[in-house]
């Protein structure tokens, strides 16, 4: 095997080191005001929404996920947009009406399973939280795997080193180092550091997807572009790259994929706990809507550069044109040596990208996703540390006494800490065999939560059992669909009689696929919380729920804070709304509606037969224009509030008394903050 050829220049890793050193300053600076366990676990709630807004989608976004989209792009190419007008209508009425996340933050608990104890048992709590956990841990253990293949191809950095007379492994080193580097973030300054960083690495993430955008943009011909599209449209037309109507023949994002995201998006909005701690961290109910409303901007130039770099590639790789002769070569003998087919399509885009951007780009770039690894790393392994902690060990103690915030935060750091060796584990010994997505899917089906998460909120005659059943119900199912879409292709024929693991057109045959396997066990879950609940109370004649009590509304109300809205009333203003407030409202709506809208005329033409393939491509073009001149403003927009809330966020901790026994219990059915 021929040495790799080394990507970065010493201008690439002068930029990186330098992102790495300021982080490390801001996070020196930040660890100083954490004081207790509320401040370690939900920065004392005192978080504005830009803050929020930025930090906590940069913490979703990860080095993974940014793999996991140049997967489904550079399959399925521009088809997918169309879905997300359809999803950025749904995401959009969910976050106005602020659907589950506004009710949560009304119960003031520091994690979703504490919620679960004051809404059903403790004994949940504690299964609920393992679950969690559980499901988060398996989820989280491929990523300090994908981020490692990514920096040795993008890089060009050998597969091994020698080191004091031993030989190293690249991939083990990196592994190592990129969870010690994300467990020193999260265990030194706790929620506070991780979203100041987590807000810087965003901010420089914003910048560097324009800059990237903007070069890109004039590398390729939109022409070239539109008619190696065309092109590939034509020669598999069930599989178009330009029509979202046609696409039945792709093998996993197909129409089936994308239905089953919307349904997604709905029940599991807000009830994923690798990000918890961003969760629960708004200085109050209505911030956190507006921090939601917020990410519709925040993410324009993420989505457009996370999806012009896979047509890129396509273009590169598939289109045969002379000019990228030489990049198409470099790329297939970098990529030689990769002999799993789900790990060359995992990288053949990041090493396409290595080889078209010059020195300093390519630094941005390698140092943008090490900041999306780092915020996302970190943040996980906050949340799932903290839920060991909260929810399964601490509620087991027959005394719920509390403990010292020292001896409670350290607890947590030894829990990030054991998180940490698990994914170090998965990732070196773990084999991936399907999409990075669709391993999302069913790995987070474990977690069977929506329904509990859903009617425990919003209806009072769910049940304790019932939530008991419909979690049971709904991770067995979907630990049966991880065994079944995690086969080796020998064993699938060996004990399948030789049946195929897929249809002639290239579709997985029904179930040996996560987000098809993940759907079943949401439904059987959602059905049995239902069922349950309402031949319990009805057998039994158990009174309903006081969800005014968890909620602190009515008598329960705190003084001082607004009475909230209820039934359609949700989606409009509140007495929470200022005149600012409504203008970003109203321009958000606005926004969505208006691509709802198209999303729903180009349906209506595509039928007509009037949408041609050029007229598609005209379409996409228009679109990724628009997006890259409003990412500007949205750019400068949000550094401007981002760094306002930062200072605000810094003086509150400094200057407010904050409360020990909000540390998570539940006594007597009631928070210890709120005695």
């Amino acid at each position: 095997m021929p040495d790799p050829v080394m990507n970065m220049k010493a201008l690439d890793w002068a930029i990186l080191c330098t992102l790495i050193a300021f982080l490390v300053a801001m996070l020196a600076y930040s660890q100083r005001f954490v004081r207790n366990t509320s401040q370690f676990l939900a920065a004392d709630r005192c978080a504005g929404r830009y803050l929020l807004a930025i930090s906590n989608g940069i913490a979703a976004l990860g080095a993974i996920t940014v793999i996991a989209q140049f997967e489904l792009n550079y399959q399925a190419g521009f088809s997918p947009v169309w879905w997300s007008f359809i999803m950025g209508f749904v995401s959009l009425a969910l976050t106005a009406s602020g659907w589950v996340s506004y009710r949560l933050r009304e119960t003031r608990v520091l994690t979703i399973a504490q919620f679960f104890e004051e809404r059903y048992s403790r004994k949940f709590r504690v299964f609920a939280g393992f679950m969690a956990w559980l499901a988060g841990v398996l989820n989280y253990g491929i990523f300090p795997a994908v981020s490692a293949r990514f920096f040795i191809y993008f890089c060009g950095l050998p597969q091994q080193f020698g080191l004091f007379g031993f030989t190293v492994s690249t991939y083990v080193f990196l592994l190592l180092l990129f969870l010690s580097l994300g467990v020193i973030f999260a265990i030194f300054g706790g929620q506070v550091a991780i979203m100041v960083t987590d807000f810087c690495q965003g901010t420089f993430c914003n910048i560097a997807f324009l800059i990237l955008l903007f070069y890109l943009l004039t590398v390729f011909d939109w022409r070239t572009i539109a008619a190696t599209l065309t092109e590939l449209s034509m020669k598999n037309p069930a599989g178009s790259l330009v029509d979202p109507f046609k696409t039945s023949s792709l093998r996993d994002f197909n129409l089936t994929y994308f239905l089953i995201s919307v349904f997604f998006t709905i029940i599991y909005w807000q009830t994923w706990l690798g990000t918890q701690g961003f969760q629960v961290s708004a200085k109050s109910p209505h911030e956190s809507k507006m921090a939601g409303m917020l990410g519709t901007w925040r993410g324009m130039t993420q989505s457009r550069l996370l999806l012009f770099i896979p047509i890129c590639a396509i273009v590169v790789l598939q289109g045969n044109l002379p000019e990228f002769a030489t990049v198409r070569q470099q790329t297939e003998t970098a990529l030689a040596a990769v002999g799993n087919s789900t790990l060359h399509e995992q990288l053949q885009v990041s090493v396409v990208l290595a080889k078209l951007l010059p020195a300093g780009l390519l630094g941005m770039f390698a140092a943008m996703m090490f900041a999306a690894m780092l915020s996302t790393d970190d943040s996980y392994l906050h949340s799932w540390g903290s839920i060991l902690i909260q929810d399964v060990l601490l509620p087991m103690r027959r005394k719920q006494t509390a403990l010292s915030p020292r001896q409670h935060i350290n607890l947590l750091r030894l829990s990030i800490l054991l998180v940490a060796v698990i994914a170090f584990f998965i990732s070196w010994l773990f084999q991936q065999t399907q999409a990075i997505m669709l391993y999302f899917t069913i790995s987070g089906a474990l977690y069977a939560a929506s329904a509990v998460v859903i009617g425990g909120l919003y209806w009072k005659k769910g049940t304790t059992t019932a939530a008991w059943i419909s979690m049971i119900s709904g991770a067995a199912f979907a630990i049966a669909g991880l065994l079944l879409c995690y086969y080796t292709p020998e064993w699938w024929q060996s004990h399948s009689g030789g049946a195929p693991q897929f249809y002639p057109d290239g579709r997985r045959i029904p179930l040996l696929d996560g987000q098809q396997a993940g759907f079943w066990a949401a439904v059987i879950s959602i059905v049995s919380y239902i069922v349950i609940s309402l031949c319990e109370r009805r057998l039994r004649r158990m009174p309903d729920f006081n969800l005014e009590r968890m909620l602190h509304r009515g008598p329960y109300a705190r003084p001082g804070e607004a009475k909230p809205a209820t039934g359609l009333k949700t989606f409009g203003f509140t007495a929470d709304f200022t005149r600012s407030d409504k203008f970003i409202y109203l321009i958000t709506i606005g926004w969505n509606l208006l691509w709802f809208v198209i999303g729903g005329a180009l349906l209506l033409l595509e039928k007509a037969g009037l949408m041609t393939a050029a007229r598609w491509t005209g379409f996409w073009i228009w679109f990724m224009i628009i997006g890259v001149v409003i990412g500007v403003g949205t750019t400068v927009w949000f550094l401007i509030g981002g760094v306002s809330d930062m200072r605000e966020l810094f003086h509150t901790l400094k200057t407010a008394r904050s409360n020990d026994n909000d540390d998570g219990r539940v006594i007597d059915g009631r928070n210890a903050g709120d005695r």
